[in-house]
C-alpha cells in the first residue's frame, strides 16, 4: 500500500510538471508572436499580442506573476520603437519596481534585465543612461558569480556603444578590439565539444543559435565601424563598413537588420564627408537601397526605416530633387499616421527635416523661432534626453 501511495504522489507530482511546462510552453508561445511582430516593425500588432499573452498569464497565475517584468519590458521596447519616448520612461522604471520586487535586487534575471535595458537607452541614444545601467548589471552579476564569458562581452560591447556615442573613441575601441577573438570565434555554425569517454567530437548549432551569433559578431562589426566614423578617421571606418556589409551580406543576407543598420550608417559616413549631390552612393551604401533592403521582409514602420526616411528626405533636399522628395514624404507621412499612435517623436522629427539642409546653405533666418515653437507645441517631447 505504501509502495503504491508513493507511485501515486510520484505519478501527480510528474502530472503537476508536465501539466505547468505545457502551461508555460503555451505562454511562451504567445509571447514568441508578439515578438515576430516586433521584429517585422508591426509595433501595433506586436502590442496587441503581448496583451492578449499577459491577460492569459495573469488570469491564470494572478496580476503579479513571473511574467510581469518581461510583460513591462517589452511594454517599453514596443513604446520606443514606436517613438513613444514619455511612455518609454515611465515603462521602463516600472519594469525595474516590478524585477525587484518579483526576482529580487539582487538576482541573475534582474543583472540581465538592467544590461537589456541599456541596450534600449543606446538604441534611443542615451548613452549616459546606458553606462549608468551597465554599471550597475555588472556589478550584480559579478558579485553574484554569474558575469561568465558571455555576459561579459555581452556588457563590453553594449559599453563601447555607449562610450562612442558620448565620445570617448579610444576607449570604446579598445573594449571593442578586447572583445573580436571572442565574437569572431562563436560566428561559426558548428562547434567542438568533449563526448563522455574524452573524444572531441562536432556538432552543429541549431538554426536560432546560429542566427543569434551571426547577429552579435554583425553588431560588433558594425560598432567598431561607427567608432571610426564618429571618431573622423574615414579610412578606417570606409574599410569596417565595407568589411562588415560583405561578411553580412555572405552569412545573413541583404534582407536582415544587421545589414540595413550597417548600410544606414555607412551611408551617413559617406554623407557627412561631403558626397556630393550628383555623386551615387557606392555598394552597401544609399539610403533608398536601404529601404527597399528593409522592406523586402520588414514593415516599412520599423524603427530603423524612419531613420532611413529622415535621412533620404535630407539627401534628396541637398540635391534638389523636388518630385521624389514630396513623393517620398508623402509616403512617410502615410506611414506615421497609419503605425504610429499620437505622439509619437516620428512626427516631430519628420518636421524638423529640411533645418540641417537651411543651416547648411545658410538659410537661417527664423530657424529659432521655427525650433522653439515646434518644442513648445509638442509636450511629449523628453527635455532631458
Amino acid at each position: 500500500m505504501r509502495t503504491f501511495q508513493k507511485a501515486l504522489t510520484l505519478f501527480s507530482f510528474s502530472l503537476f510538471l508536465f501539466t505547468a511546462a505545457l502551461g508555460q510552453a503555451k505562454y511562451d508561445k504567445m509571447y514568441a508572436k508578439a515578438e515576430v511582430a516586433y521584429e517585422t516593425g508591426d509595433y501595433k500588432g506586436a502590442e496587441s499580442a503581448l496583451e492578449k499573452f499577459y491577460s492569459k498569464a495573469a488570469k491564470k497565475l494572478g496580476k503579479q506573476n513571473k511574467y510581469t517584468p518581461t510583460y513591462n519590458f517589452s511594454k517599453a521596447k514596443y513604446a520606443l520603437a514606436s517613438g513613444l519616448l514619455f511612455d518609454f520612461e515611465s515603462l521602463i522604471n516600472e519594469t525595474i519596481k516590478q524585477s525587484v520586487a518579483i526576482n529580487s535586487e539582487k538576482s541573475q534575471n534582474h543583472g540581465l534585465l538592467l544590461l537589456s535595458v541599456a541596450e534600449l537607452y543606446i538604441q534611443n541614444g542615451s548613452s549616459k543612461t546606458a553606462l549608468e545601467y551597465i554599471d550597475q548589471s555588472r556589478k550584480i552579476l559579478k558579485d553574484l558569480k554569474f558575469l561568465d564569458e558571455g555576459a561579459a562581452a555581452r556588457l563590453d560591447l553594449a559599453m563601447a556603444e555607449a562610450l562612442s556615442g558620448q565620445g570617448y573613441f579610444n576607449q570604446a575601441l579598445e573594449a571593442l578590439r578586447a572583445r573580436e577573438k571572442y565574437f569572431a570565434g562563436k560566428a561559426v555554425k558548428q562547434e567542438a565539444f568533449t563526448d563522455d569517454k574524452g573524444g572531441l567530437k562536432t556538432r552543429r548549432l541549431s538554426d536560432e543559435e546560429i542566427t543569434k551569433r551571426f547577429n552579435d559578431y554583425s553588431r560588433w562589426m558594425t560598432a567598431l565601424a561607427n567608432n571610426y566614423r564618429l571618431k573622423g578617421n574615414l579610412i578606417s571606418a570606409d574599410s569596417a563598413f565595407v568589411g562588415a556589409a560583405t561578411w553580412i551580406e555572405k552569412n545573413l543576407g541583404q534582407n536582415t537588420i544587421p545589414y540595413v543598420k550597417n548600410q544606414l550608417l555607412f551611408s551617413n559616413l559617406l554623407v557627412e564627408n561631403g558626397l556630393r549631390a550628383d555623386r551615387s552612393f557606392p555598394e552597401h551604401s544609399g539610403y533608398e537601397r536601404a529601404l527597399d533592403n528593409l522592406k523586402s521582409q520588414h514593415k516599412s514602420s520599423h524603427y530603423l526605416g524612419a531613420e532611413i526616411y529622415e535621412q533620404h528626405l535630407k539627401r534628396l533636399l541637398f540635391q534638389e530633387n523636388t518630385s521624389k522628395y514630396l513623393s517620398t514624404q508623402n509616403e512617410f507621412d502615410k506611414i506615421i499616421k497609419d503605425s504610429y499612435k499620437k505622439g509619437s517623436v516620428y512626427s516631430v522629427r519628420q518636421q524638423t527635416v529640411d533645418y540641417d539642409i537651411k543651416m547648411t546653405k545658410d538659410k537661417v533666418r527664423n530657424l529659432e523661432n521655427d525650433a522653439n515653437n515646434l518644442l513648445a507645441s509638442n509636450k511629449n517631447l523628453p527635455r532631458n534626453n
